[in-house]
């Protein structure tokens, strides 16, 4: 199959848009008030996946069971976490330009090793040269240079206050500093918080270096979650002697298909494993905080049961949409694509709604999100494709 069909494309897009607006939920001012725990988030994206798959056997009315749906909810629910710790922290701009680099390298690097995926070769100077690692150190760049705008003092920092429900920092995303006047933007507001808390801007960085750790584990787990797809589908149909024409093998069978199918057993599968991985992490923060004399994560419902169902909703419809792309077109040229659009309406969600960038870091973002996100999808073509 052409892995750049109109429709796989069109998944992607839409993966890519739904996986860029679902953090902004992450940010609005009720949930702020509210703090809750990252575990909190990823329960409701965990049980709308459950019951998106739900509906798709009750439809089909045929389920058929797969362990690599378990194992793909064991590496989704920690990228989850890490995300929703994120984007407080360096705020939805940041936090959904560096992930996506992050798995777009360790995807491509996934496909080349363990999935058999070939780079494509190109003649300069009288030799072939592959251009793959050079694509794959300038993202690395663009990823530095993006992580270096809350850093830069035309803009906004982070100021903490207070404990979360779970006992870590908790960030005040109020993006006001006195450094603003190095931009000519006076900000008294800024100004007060500095001169009151002479500490506060250190414990800010402090912040932000966090924020970006637990982006940095959230593109390490995300890129164990895609990966797992296509490495569990080439295991079944090597052990199934099917379903690779290039090596002149038949169609596999629908014992094969239906438990891959994104659309029926495979995202029922993957939910059921994210529920049961999630309870286990749960307990376990459950019982570190009741240790220290704290109470149960709690899922916060009756003040964020609406942002938080509608995060869940826009996440597992996108995390349909991309596990079909990456199943139809391939963990390198697919994650590239979506990642892409991912950056830009993520970006776009946070400095026009959140004002997470002012002067020129939004230039410099700006430079460094085109720099990288032109540089991923060149690395998603160096896949030598097959028909």
């Amino acid at each position: 199959m052409d892995s750049l069909d109109k429709v796989t494309l069109t998944y992607a897009v839409l993966g890519g848009l739904c996986h860029g607006t679902y953090p902004l939920f992450l940010k609005l001012p009720k949930a702020l008030e509210v703090k809750p725990h990252p575990l909190a988030w990823t329960f409701y994206k965990a049980i709308f996946l459950l019951m998106l798959g739900a509906s798709f056997v009750l439809k089909k009315r045929v389920y058929l069971f797969s362990w690599w749906g378990i194992f793909c909810g064991m590496a989704w629910v920690p990228a989850s976490v890490c995300m929703n710790a994120a984007v407080p922290r360096i705020g939805v701009a940041l936090a959904a330009s560096i992930e996506p680099g992050i798995v777009t390298t360790l995807s491509f690097l996934l496909g080349c090793t363990l999935l058999g995926e070939q780079m494509k070769s190109t003649q300069m100077f009288g030799m072939m040269i592959p251009l793959a690692p050079i694509f794959m150190v300038a993202i690395v760049t663009g990823i530095a240079c993006i992580a270096m705008c809350p850093f830069l003092k035309c803009g906004p920092t982070h100021a903490v206050v207070g404990e979360m429900s779970d006992g870590s920092d908790k960030v005040d995303l109020l993006h006001k500093s006195a450094e603003s006047k190095l931009c000519n933007q006076p900000d008294a507001e800024a100004a007060e918080i500095a001169n009151n808390d002479a500490n506060s801007l250190s414990i800010a960085t402090q912040a932000r270096v966090f924020g970006l750790i637990f982006t940095m584990l959230t593109g390490i787990f995300a890129t164990a979650q895609y990966g797992t797809i296509n490495i569990g589908l080439r295991v079944v149909q090597n052990s199934h002697k099917c379903g690779r024409p290039d090596l002149d093998k038949p169609t596999c069978g629908r014992s094969v298909t239906e438990r891959f199918d994104n659309a029926g057993s495979f995202t029922l599968s993957f939910g059921i494993g994210a529920i049961l991985v999630w309870m286990v992490y749960w307990l376990i923060f459950s019982a570190m905080s009741k240790a220290k004399g704290g109470f149960a994560v709690s899922l916060h419902f009756r003040s964020l049961g609406l942002h938080a169902c509608a995060l869940g909703f826009i996440w597992a419809v996108g995390i349909f949409f991309i596990d079909s792309a990456v199943e139809r077109g391939g963990t390198a040229v697919m994650t590239p694509i979506i990642k892409g659009v991912q950056v830009i309406i993520a970006g776009l969600w946070g400095i026009l709604l959140f004002q997470e960038c002012r002067g020129y870091q939004i230039v410099f973002w700006g430079v460094a999100v085109v720099w990288t996100v032109g540089f991923m999808a060149a690395l998603g073509y160096q896949k030598v494709t097959t028909v």
